[in-house]
């Protein structure tokens, strides 16, 4: 069975697809680039909430409760980490995972906030 060639709309709709997922990059990157010191992502947010709220996890853990894969709360924990909001200890439990906790830091920068 031979496959037509794709028509000029086939090849125009998929130009113009990947034309799309590079600004789209680009513009995350800048976003990234620009955001202030202290400004963080809906989802960081809900992050450090739990974190102050329920105490320290694991990744696995905060992915469940916040119903996302494990790889997109490592991502969203670099950046965290990356920030100084959120360091991680090795579980005495079991030692192939993270138990992670806000910083010192962060935590007197949240009370400093509420006061």
């Amino acid at each position: 069975m031979s496959k037509s060639p794709p028509s000029a709309s086939d090849a125009l709709a998929h130009a113009t697809a990947e034309d799309l997922r590079a600004l789209i990059g680009t513009l995350r990157r800048r976003l990234r680039e620009e955001a202030r010191a202290g400004d963080f992502t809906p989802s960081q947010i809900q992050v450090l909430h739990l974190l102050e709220r329920d105490g320290p996890a694991t990744v696995a853990g905060l992915a469940r409760a916040l119903d996302v894969r494990p790889q997109s709360m490592g991502e969203t924990l670099t950046v965290l980490k990356a920030a100084g909001a959120v360091s991680g200890a090795p579980d005495p439990n079991d030692g192939r995972q993270t138990v992670l906790s806000l910083t010192p830091a962060f935590r007197q920068k949240v009370k400093a906030s509420r006061a």
